[in-house]
C-alpha cells in the first residue's frame, strides 16, 4: 500500500486522541492525488466515475479534493449523476448534502445532458434491435413518452421483448400488433414494474433476494438464501441475464452478479412489504455468516446494514462497531460516526441482556466525540463527550470522569468556550491528582496553559505551561513535553521575546525527530521562521518555512504547506521579490480555501496586504487587510487582528493618510495591550505619537 492508505492504527481500540486524524485524513487524500498527478506526466488522465449520486462521504471529499489540485495538470475528471435520482428522497444522501456547497472554487463545469433528439432515438433503436429502419409511428410514440431519456428508451425496448412484439433475437416486429395500441408506461419505474411483473416466479424470489442483498451478490449467497436448487437458480440467472436486467461481473473471483441498473434494484426493493425486507435481511445475514465464516472482514458494512434492518439487535451492535472500526482505520470518518452512532442507539435495545451496556455505550460515546472532535464539529463532538461524563459518573469511574472532563474541555476550548473549558481542566485535575495520573495533569496543564494564552493572561499561561512540561517528563510522555515546549514559545512570541521563543520551538524540534510527528515539527518551523520573520532576518525565515514545508509533505499536509508558503511570501516581499512572494500566496490561499482554513486565509490576505502595499498598488493592498480584518473579527483573536490592524496603520500612513493610520494604530495599541504584547503596543504607542506631532 502506498504510505497514505495504511490504516492510521493496528486496534480498534487506538486513543484518538493520540492521533492526528485530520493529518492522515490529508496524508491518504494526498498520496491519491500525488499519484494521480505522477501518473499524467507520463500520458494525459481520464478519470471517469458514474452514478455519482451514490458516493459515500468519503469518495466525494476525496473526489473534491483531487478535482480543486488537479487545475493545472494533465488530468480530467468527470464524475455523472441523474438530477431524476435526486428527488426528495434522497435528502440525506452524502451527494446530496455537499454537492452544492462544496464545489465551489474547484475549477469545475457542470455540463447538463439535453434529453436526445428523435432522430438520436432512432439510432439507439436500430443499434440495440439491429434494424436498419423503425417503424415511424413508433418511433414518434417512444419519442414522446419517453421524453429523449436514453434509459427509459432501452427499458421500454426491453419491455417490448419481453412481450415478444420484438423478437429478441430475429429483431423482427409482431406485423399483427397494432404499433399505436402499445402502452408505454409513463415514468421509468412503471416500466421496470411492468417488465418484472411478467417474470417466472423463480426469477421474481431470485431478484427479491438480490434486491435486499446488495449492490453486487453471489451465487452462494443466492442459493443458501433462496433455497433453489442449483439448476433452477442458474436458468432464472441465465434469463435475467440475457433480458439486460442483471450482469456477471466478469473480474470478481466468485461467482457475482449485479442490477444493470441500480435503479432496477430500487424498485424491487420498494415493491416488497417492511416485514418480509426485515425478515429477508436478516436471513441474507445469516447466510453470509456461514458462507463467509474464515474471513468476515471484507462483508463487515454488509452484516451491519443487514442485521441492523433486519432488527437483530445482538449482531447489529456487534457489526456495527466492527464497521465503525473498519471505517475509521481507513479514515473514512463520516463513515465512522454513521456506524458507530447505530451501535450507540441500538445500545439501549439490548440493556437487560447479558454484558455491561452502559460501559459499551461510554466507550462509544468517547469514540464519536473524539471522531468530531478532530473533524472540528465542536458540538457534537461536546454532546458525546457529555454523555461519556454522564456515563462514567453514573459508573463512579474516576480514570474514565477524568478522560471525559479533559476532552470536552478541550473541544470548549476549540470552540472559544475558555470559562467552561478552565472550569472542566480544574475539575478534572482534581480527580487526575487523586489517582497520581501524571499524563493527564500533564494534558490539563496544556489545555489550561491554551486557554490563558487565548484569553491574553500570559503570566497563568507560562506558569500552566511550566507545570504542563514538568509533569510529562513524569510521565515520561515526550509528545506532551514537545507540543508544550511549541506553545510556550508562542506565548514569548507574542511579548517580544523572539529569541526565547525560537530557544523553545528549538527544544520541541529535539524531541519531535525522536517521535517522527512530521505535524508538530512542521508546526515548530513555522513557528521559528515567524521569529525570525518579526527579527527582519529574512533568509533565516525563509530557511524555516521551506523546512516546514518538507516535514508538511511528508505527511500529506496541506494546512502547513499553505501556511509555509504564505509566511514565506512575507519574507520574500520585504526582499523585494515581490513576483515570487505573490505566486506563493496564490498557491496558499488555494489550499485554504479548499480546505476552509480560515486562520489561514487570514494570513495570505494579510501577506497579500503587504505585497501590495510594497507595490504601492494601495486600492488592493487596503482590500486585502480588510478581509483579514473581517475574518480575525469573526474568529476573536486579539493579537493577529492587532497585527493586522498595525499592518494597515502602516499603509495608511504610506498614503499620506494621517487620521486613518491613526485610527488603525489605536486598534491595534488596544488589542496588543489587551493580550500583554507590551513591545508591539509600544511600536503602535510611538507610531500614534509620531503622527500625531507631525499633524
Amino acid at each position: 500500500l502506498p504510505l497514505g492508505l495504511i490504516p492510521i492504527s493496528e486496534t480498534a481500540e487506538a486513543d484518538l486522541s493520540e492521533i492526528d486524524i485530520q493529518g492522515e485524513k490529508d496524508r491518504m487524500f494526498n498520496t491519491i492525488l500525488e499519484t494521480i498527478m505522477e501518473s499524467s506526466k507520463e500520458r494525459p488522465l481520464m478519470l471517469f466515475i458514474d452514478d455519482f449520486q451514490w458516493a459515500d462521504t468519503g469518495t466525494i471529499q476525496l473526489m473534491f479534493h483531487v478535482g480543486r489540485n488537479i487545475v493545472n495538470d494533465r488530468v480530467m475528471l468527470c464524475c455523472a449523476f441523474r438530477p431524476e435520482e435526486m428527488d426528495t428522497d434522497s435528502s440525506g444522501r452524502p451527494f446530496t448534502q455537499i454537492h452544492k456547497s462544496i464545489g465551489r472554487g474547484t475549477g469545475h463545469r457542470r455540463i447538463m445532458l439535453e434529453r436526445m433528439s428523435q432522430n438520436e432515438i432512432s439510432q439507439i433503436i436500430k443499434n440495440i434491435i439491429g434494424i436498419k429502419d423503425v417503424p415511424e409511428i413508433f418511433l414518434n410514440k417512444l419519442h414522446e413518452e419517453c421524453e429523449g431519456n436514453p434509459f427509459f428508451v432501452e427499458e421500454v425496448l426491453g419491455s417490448l421483448m419481453d412481450e415478444r412484439i420484438i423478437h429478441r433475437h430475429s429483431h423482427i416486429w409482431d406485423a399483427g400488433v397494432d404499433i399505436s395500441a402499445i402502452r408505454i408506461p409513463s415514468t421509468i419505474k412503471d416500466s421496470i414494474h411492468h417488465r418484472i411483473a411478467r417474470l417466472d416466479e423463480s426469477s421474481k424470489k431470485m431478484l427479491r433476494y438480490g434486491s435486499v442483498a446488495g449492490d453486487r451478490f453471489s451465487f452462494d449467497v443466492l442459493k443458501k438464501a433462496t433455497g433453489m436448487d442449483e439448476e433452477r437458480l442458474l436458468d432464472s440467472l441465465e434469463s435475467l441475464i440475457e433480458a439486460d436486467i442483471i450482469q456477471e461481473v466478469v473480474d470478481s473471483e466468485e461467482e457475482e452478479f449485479i442490477f444493470v441498473h441500480k435503479l432496477t434494484r430500487g424498485v424491487i426493493y420498494e415493491t416488497m412489504s417492511k416485514s418480509r425486507v426485515r425478515l429477508m435481511h436478516k436471513s441474507i445475514g445469516e447466510v453470509i455468516e456461514k458462507v463467509y465464516s474464515g474471513n468476515l472482514e471484507p462483508m463487515i458494512y454488509d452484516l451491519a446494514r443487514h442485521f441492523t434492518i433486519g432488527k437483530d439487535f445482538a449482531r447489529s451492535y456487534k457489526y456495527s462497531v466492527m464497521a465503525g472500526d473498519k471505517a475509521l482505520r481507513t479514515m473514512a470518518f463520516e463513515d465512522a460516526v454513521g456506524h458507530y452512532n447505530t451501535a450507540f442507539r441500538t445500545v439501549d435495545l439490548l440493556k437487560g441482556t447479558e454484558g455491561d451496556w452502559d460501559e459499551e455505550k461510554l466507550k462509544l460515546a468517547m469514540k464519536i466525540g473524539n471522531i468530531h472532535y478532530w473533524m472540528n464539529v465542536w458540538s457534537a463532538a461536546e454532546k458525546f463527550y457529555r454523555t461519556a461524563l454522564r456515563l462514567s459518573e453514573k459508573a463512579g469511574n474516576k480514570r474514565a470522569i477524568s478522560k471525559a472532563l479533559i476532552a470536552l474541555a478541550h473541544s470548549e476550548r476549540s470552540a472559544g468556550n475558555y470559562q467552561a473549558a478552565e472550569k472542566r481542566y480544574e475539575k478534572a485535575a482534581e480527580i487526575s491528582k487523586e489517582l497520581d495520573d501524571a499524563q493527564s495533569l500533564a494534558e490539563i496543564e496544556r489545555g489550561l496553559g491554551y486557554v490563558h494564552w487565548r484569553k491574553g493572561e500570559n503570566d497563568d499561561a507560562v506558569e500552566h505551561y511550566n507545570q504542563s512540561i514538568s509533569l510529562s517528563m513524569k510521565a515520561g510522555d515526550l509528545s506532551i513535553m514537545a507540543k508544550t515546549f511549541i506553545e510556550l514559545g508562542n506565548v514569548y512570541n507574542q511579548w517580544g521575546e523572539l529569541e526565547k521563543s525560537i530557544e523553545y520551538y528549538t527544544k520541541a524540534l529535539v524531541e519531535l525527530e525522536k517521535l517522527n510527528e512530521f505535524s508538530e515539527l512542521a508546526r515548530a518551523y513555522n513557528n521559528i521562521g515567524d521569529s525570525y520573520l518579526k527579527m527582519n532576518k529574512w533568509d533565516e525565515a525563509i530557511e524555516n518555512f521551506d523546512k516546514c514545508q518538507e516535514a508538511a509533505k511528508k505527511i500529506g499536509n496541506q494546512g502547513h504547506v499553505a501556511w509555509a508558503n504564505f509566511n514565506s511570501a512575507e519574507a520574500l516581499a520585504y526582499k523585494g521579490e515581490l513576483d515570487e512572494a505573490e505566486r506563493r500566496t496564490d498557491i496558499a490561499l488555494k489550499i485554504c480555501e479548499a480546505q476552509d482554513d480560515k486562520i489561514g486565509m487570514y494570513g495570505v490576505f494579510k501577506v497579500k496586504g503587504v505585497i501590495y502595499r510594497i507595490k504601492k498598488d494601495w486600492d488592493r493592498a487596503v482590500e486585502n487587510f480588510n478581509k483579514s480584518v473581517v475574518i480575525l473579527e469573526m474568529l476573536d483573536i486579539p493579537y493577529d487582528l492587532g497585527n493586522t490592524y498595525f499592518e494597515l496603520g502602516r499603509t495608511y500612513e504610506e498614503m499620506g493618510e494621517s487620521m486613518a493610520a491613526i485610527s488603525s494604530y489605536s486598534m491595534a495599541k488596544e488589542l496588543f495591550e489587551n493580550v500583554g504584547a507590551k513591545g508591539e503596543a509600544k511600536n503602535a504607542a510611538d507610531k500614534i505619537k509620531l503622527l500625531e506631532s507631525n499633524s
